[in-house]
């Protein structure tokens, strides 16, 4: 699946959701706003943890780029740990 600059493998997406209850389409709108992105080098390529909070809730999507395009990778709700980070950065 595609969302502009985003995109997605719609099976992983399926799995995700059913696993973790957060929607790639969701995940693709909070990479759209405001969020903090942690960088790493994971199976071979650069990959990003981005932080983000929607309606008092936090999550975490992490995602790879490819070509110039998004590609989210998989998407759920933050721990307390990592919803801390968040509050850090943007305060």
């Amino acid at each position: 699946m595609q969302d502009g600059q985003i995109e997605w493998d719609d099976e992983k997406a399926e799995t995700n959701e059913g696993k973790r209850s957060v929607s790639f389409d969701y995940a693709a709108e909070l990479l759209l706003g405001d969020y903090v992105a942690f960088r790493a080098f994971v199976k071979g390529e650069t990959r990003f943890k981005a932080l983000a909070r929607d309606r008092g809730e936090y999550f975490v999507v992490v995602y790879t780029e490819r070509e110039g395009r998004i590609r989210i990778i998989s998407a759920r709700h933050a721990s307390e740990k990592e919803a801390s980070s968040y509050e850090r950065y943007f305060n």
